[in-house]
């Protein structure tokens, strides 16, 4: 049942265009990779993105204040 989750799983973070990093994190996990590599794997990404939106929306705030 895990590999099935695990599955539908990656197929979702596919068609929402998910990097390839992650779903490789994804699709190993309970085939290659033990849980806790793909916890500490998954937050990393998550921490990442956020700094990435938050750079983003720092940009953007600075553009409208310049109107």
């Amino acid at each position: 049942m895990d590999r099935t989750i695990i599955s539908e799983l990656h197929r979702t973070l596919i068609l929402l265009g998910a990097d390839c990093t992650l779903l490789g994190t994804v699709h190993s996990w309970k085939k290659s990779l033990p849980d806790d590599m793909v916890l500490s794997g998954l937050r990393h990404w998550n921490e990442v993105a956020v700094e990435k939106l938050q750079q983003r929306l720092e940009g953007y705030q600075a553009g409208t204040d310049e109107e």
